[in-house]
Formats: C-alpha cells, structure tokens, sequence
C-alpha cells in the first residue's frame, strides 16, 4: 500500500457529497467503493457544499473515484501546478508608460521620451493607448492612411467614476509593490528631487482626485495591498490587534500589517481567527507566499515568477496607467513557485468576499472584481483526427511542421493558425468537472465579477447556438470527445477546438432541451492591435494572436500598452521617483505590456469603475451594460460598435467550411470571426453622480444652463 496523499472529492450535488462524507470518515461501511476503515478529511472546506480534502493512498482514491455519487477524486493542486510562464496569456515586450502624453505606436517611430530626467512636462506622466483610447468610443487615432497611430496626444482624460469603494484583486504572479507607479502622488518627486518644472509650475504625479493611502492605513505610501497577507487584518482585526507584538509589524511604506505566517496561517486554519470568522471554513493557501516573495519592497523586486502580475496591476489601477485608481487595490499571486496556489487563490477569494466588513459609509459590502491574465493550453497531436459540424473524423497530420504555411501541414483551416502567432501552437479545450473547476464555479456564484484574458491562441470561441461550437479533435478515427484523454497541466479536457477554456468557461450553466443552452459569467476579454496596416485598409483590428468569436465580449487596448515593469535594463526609464526620505532605487522603468493579458486588466480597470456607481450589479449587468451601452449607429445616444470603415471586421469562416489550404478566408488571423465589434470604453450607465452645482448627466453629457452664465478663456462650442 502506497503512502497516504492528499485527494479532492467532488460530488454534483450538496445531498451526494453529504453520503460521501459520512461513509468515508465512519468505520466499517460496507460500501464497496469505499475504505472500510474511517479516512481523515484535512481540509473540510465549510465553504464548500460538494467538495473537501481526504488523505487517501493511491489504491483508495482508485476505489473512491468509481463510486456513482463521486463526480471526481484527484490529487491536491500542488503536485500537478502547472508552471507559471505557461499559464501567462501575454505577448511581452518593453516600452514606458504615463497620463499627460499618450503614445500608441511609438516604438515604430521613435516617439517616446526614453531617458530618465530629461523630459518636456507632458512625459513627466506618459502612457500608451489604454486611457485615452477607451475614453471614448471613435478611435482618435484613425486616420484611414499608413500615419494612423503615430501622433502623441498631450491632453487630459475625461473620466466618469474612479473605482472607488470597490475591491479590485489583480489575480497573477510577481508583484513588486515598491514600484513608483504604486506610490500615492503626494510621495512622488521627478527624479531631481523636485515638484515643479523650471517654470516653477507644479508636474501632474497622478489624478487631481486621487485617494492616497489604503484601507488599512490612510497614510501609507503604496497604496496597494495583498490579499493574502493583508485581508485577515482589513476583515478580522481583533484577532491580529489581541497580540500586535507578535501579530502585527510595520511594512516598508508604513502601513501596519500582518506578520506573513501569522496572516498565512489565518487562512488555513479556524483556530487563528476571532470566534466570529471560525465557521467561514478554510483556504489552504501555501505556506510558502510571504511579503519577500510575493511583494518584494521598496529596495527590493517580489522574487515570485516575472513582472507579470506588476504589469496587470499598473494597467488595472497605476497611479499614471490604470483606470481604477482610487478602488481598494488588492494583489494575490495565485500562481508561481511561492504563490497561493490557483484552488486555493478561488477559496481565499470567495472568502474575502464573504467575510470582509460593510462599508462604513454606505452601509453594504463593497463590489469585488478580479483580473485574471492567465489561462490552461495544451498543443494538440500532430497526428490525429478532426471532427467538423457532426462529420466523421478527417485525419490531419503536422509533425513535419507545425506552420500554417507548410505544404507538410494537413491541418483543416480551422486549426492550422491556432496558437501560431502567440501562443506556441497551444489550444484551449473545455476543463472536465473537478475541484479547481468547482473553487471557481463557487467563486463567482457567491458574487465575485471575473474578468479573464480570452486568450492568444488566436482560436474561434464561439456560443451554444453556433454550428461550431461541438467541432472538436482527437486521436481516433471512430472516437467521440467524451473518449479523449487531453490533458492541459495535468488536469483533463475536451478536446473542442471552438469552446471557452478554463478559466474563461468558470460558472458555466446549461438549459433548455437537452441542456444545449451554455451560459457563461466570466467577461472575456480580446486584445486590440496598436497598429494599423495596408492589409486591412488601414483600419483599427483585433491583434493577430487575440481569441475572437461570438463568445468574446469586448475588446480592449493591448498590444504594447504602457506599464511599470520590475527593475530591468531592457525597460524604459520613467521621469518619477521616491522624494530623499523614502528608500529606493534611482530610476523606475515601464515596460511594453502586449497580449489578452494587457487586454484584461484595463477592461477590469474600467468595469470597476462601473460598480462604483452600480454596487448591486453581477456579471450579468455588466454584460447587459457592454451590450446594451454598444449600439449601432442609429440606435440610443452612444455608439461603440465600431462601423466597418474604420474596423475589420472579416467573416465567420464558418461559411467556407473546415478548409485545408493556407489561404482563403481562414488565414485572415485579423477577423473577428462573428464576435460583435465592441471595443469597451468609458460610457455613462446611468447612475452617475452629477456635478456638485447639481448639473445633470444626460446621455452622458455634464447639461448646464441659467442666466448670467459668464465663459472665460479659449474654449470651442460645437454641435452635430
């Protein structure tokens, strides 16, 4: 008999996992799919209603698993994590970001201020194309000719809301919190130690309304906070205040905070939490996550994986790059060497949902909202077989070459580009049942807003009713999908070629006949190019690389926006700095941000600040918002549906059939592929407050009116 290990049980239903339980922890049961002996539960999760951890030997989970109540038995995560880069959904390179001066292709044509200290006023607080883009719905860039995107904006963005009074949880790796993009604007200085320019008038360090400090202190410097090792105090402070010495300590920007096993061990276990917070059950988040690994500091980088998660958090809510700058700013590294793990990152972040306090002020809990810039891939078999619309299996074959364009590659149309341009030839199948699956279903049904990456596989999601949404492939002539035996880092799939992944398919439901109605609450994100090409007219597009399809909910700015980057060489020197008192490095550098990764934290920015002014919104009013808000020409006040003379749009390839040439309509890697051409941007949703005078907002116009108004100063009055 084999060591004892650590398994997940699942059940469908709560009634199953209940008679599950009770017969594996009883002794002699007479169940014959169950140990006779009683089995230990090491991790009940009481917020769980189908699910909890056994130790099991090898054999017993064999048994176990065959039961007709058990819906899977599997190892804990920890001994199948997949590794970080290969979770990732971006296309990296290196650029420099900012407010006041906003770039788009500037890596083209040498546009961009580079060297540290020597800047005009605009660079003190530059960007790329993530604000200003999406602060309206026509692109200000589009020109029609080869000089779309090469002019650099100097203006200020309008903006409704501001995220504030939400929780925004940026859910990566590799955090570095002691980065100057994340510094209130208050501690911030140009890098000669000064707070105007020669003029003697004042730079712009961050929004004029911006909210410094964080929820557990407002007068600490960095104004982001991590899940993991600073929620237990934001939602339990009794506990951590009854013994501060040993409790409590004093980060380096001088927010008091959990000491990490202290906060570490809150998660895992009842016993090290107030009375009030031990029925909430656990998540057995890693022992491994400390404030060293996972934030780093002011003189030192987090050392868990890249400057991935530093990345989507500056996009979500920088201080110069993000959209959602005066929301509660949460961190959690789910995955990497030292992270939560991605289970457990689901526990804690349903949990954090639950137990954390109202809002003093208004009385309620605050919305939560989590970026998600990561996903599961796998490369298909070079040798197999593809089964398109109902048809029995076609054998393709590409283990000469993987290359769309090779005359050794067989491939049908439909598959041949998939994951060429981004993603290294990986595809997303649809995750079979199982407990990481469940963690994330329970996640968003307990009122967490999951914002994903669609992906850079440049692969076709489709929706239920679509003829391509059964296509799928596998390695028999006669097989059905239910026969495969896919895996994706080390968890099972379906092989569908046409489907959402995971996590881009967490919470899917089924109705109508026969369950053939699939309905999706994660907001799938798209990724826009920042260039424009004679190839489509010189249109805006989706980025090559960039899922697309009818499952796709909107697209945001992403190829090479502009985002603070861990300490490098290779980045862009910024123009901030910490003042003389504040340890810390010299020069700050940004970095070019590209991929459905870029694309998902400014689209999570954004929505934020949407549940600022709809805190009793789900995921479902925010799609009904993305979707009703986008109106063609024609239709309500605001128009976002991009008109197709200035937007590719392409064809369903469906039309041409599976294909197996390397031309035709398949190899336009820019088309949509029947997604609606929505690109997200800053549109009223109604409840927006008005001006203090007590100006309304009317289809998202600030109205003024009344006698004796008096005008002073350059200024342009328009009318269509």
């Amino acid at each position: 008999m084999s060591d004892k290990k650590r398994y997940i049980v699942g059940c469908t239903a709560p009634e199953d996992w209940e008679y599950i339980h009770e017969i594996l922890t009883q002794d002699g049961t007479l169940d014959d799919n169950i140990p006779t002996e009683a089995i230990t539960s090491d991790d009940l999760k009481e917020h769980s209603p189908t699910r909890a951890s056994y130790l099991l030997t090898d054999e017993e989970a064999v048994s176990v698993r065959q039961h007709e109540k058990v819906l899977y038995c599997q190892l804990a995560q920890e001994d199948y994590s997949p590794p970080s880069d290969e979770l990732q959904t971006s296309v990296q390179g290196f650029r420099q970001a900012g407010i006041s001066s906003h770039y788009r292709r500037w890596e083209e044509y040498d546009l961009l201020e580079t060297t540290g200290g020597n800047t005009n006023d605009y660079d003190m607080s530059r960007t790329g194309f993530q604000l200003l883009r999406h602060s309206q719905a026509v692109d200000p860039w589009y020109t029609g000719t080869s000089s779309g995107g090469r002019q650099v904006f100097d203006n200020r963005v309008p903006q409704y809301s501001t995220g504030k009074n939400v929780d925004v949880i940026v859910a990566d790796e590799g955090f570095w919190l002691g980065h100057i993009e994340f510094y209130n604007p208050s501690d911030v200085r140009d890098i000669n130690n000064s707070t105007t320019d020669g003029n003697g008038d004042s730079y712009i360090f961050g929004p004029e309304d911006m909210i410094g400090g964080n929820v557990l202190d407002p007068n600490g410097r960095c104004y982001a906070l991590d899940l993991i090792l600073d929620a237990p105090y934001y939602i339990d402070p009794d506990y951590f205040d009854a013994d501060p010495g040993n409790r409590l300590e004093t980060r380096w920007d001088g927010t008091v905070v959990p000491e990490s096993d202290t906060a570490v061990g809150w998660w895992r276990s009842t016993s090290n939490r107030s009375v009030g917070f031990s029925t909430f059950g656990t998540a057995l988040v890693s022992t491994s996550y400390d404030r060293t690994r996972c934030n780093g500091s002011a003189t030192s980088v987090a050392t868990n994986g890249s400057s991935h998660g530093t990345q989507c958090a500056g996009a979500t809510f920088g201080r110069t790059q993000g959209w959602a700058y005066n929301a509660n700013k949460w961190v959690l590294n789910l995955y990497g060497s030292y992270g939560s793990g991605i289970e457990a990152g689901f526990d804690a972040q349903k949990l954090f949902h639950l137990m954390k306090p109202n809002n003093s002020e208004l009385g309620t809990k605050d919305p939560t909202i989590t970026a998600n810039s990561w996903g599961y891939r796998a490369i298909p078999s070079d040798n197999a077989y593809y089964y398109y619309r109902g048809a029995s299996g076609v054998s393709y074959s590409s283990s000469s070459s993987r290359s769309p364009y090779s005359s050794n590659n067989t491939k049908p149309g439909f598959m041949r580009w998939v994951g060429y341009f981004g993603d290294g030839y990986r595809m997303k199948g649809e995750m079979r049942p199982n407990s990481t699956t469940q963690a994330l279903d329970e996640m968003i049904n307990a009122g967490v807003i999951f914002v994903g990456a669609a992906g850079n596989s440049g692969q076709k999601q489709t929706s239920s009713d679509h003829p391509d949404f059964n296509n799928y492939w596998n390695v028999g002539s006669a097989n059905t999908v239910g026969d495969s035996t896919v895996f994706e880092f080390g968890l099972q799939v379906y092989p569908y070629t046409n489907r959402r992944g995971f996590p881009q398919h967490g919470g899917m439901t089924r109705s109508g006949i026969g369950g053939t109605i699939y309905t999706y609450p994660v907001i799938n994100i798209g990724a826009l190019d920042d260039d424009y090409t004679l190839t489509q007219s010189y249109k805006e597009r989706k980025v090559d690389y960039s899922d697309m399809g009818s499952e796709i909910d909107c697209y945001a700015a992403a190829d090479g926006i502009l985002t603070a980057k861990n300490i490098s060489s290779s980045g862009k020197a910024r123009h901030d700095t910490k003042p003389n008192d504040q340890s810390g490095y010299s020069y700050y550098y940004d970095n070019k941000f590209s991929g459905t990764s870029a694309a998902c934290p400014v689209a999570c920015g954004i929505i934020a600040t949407k549940l600022e002014d709809n805190r009793d919104w789900g995921w479902q009013d925010v799609r009904n918002w993305l979707r009703g808000h986008n109106q063609p020409v024609g239709v309500g006040s605001t128009l976002a549906l991009q008109e197709s003379d200035k937007f590719h749009y392409g064809s369903d390839t469906g039309v041409s059939g599976a294909g197996d040439v390397s031309s035709g309509p398949w190899a336009d890697v820019w088309s949509l592929e029947g997604s609606t051409p929505i690109v997200l941007y800053d549109a009223p949703t109604g409840n927006e407050p008005t001006e203090s005078s007590g100006s309304p907002v009317i289809d998202g116009v600030k109205v003024f009116s009344g006698e004796g108004m008096e005008f002073t100063g350059n200024f342009t009055i328009s009318y269509e």
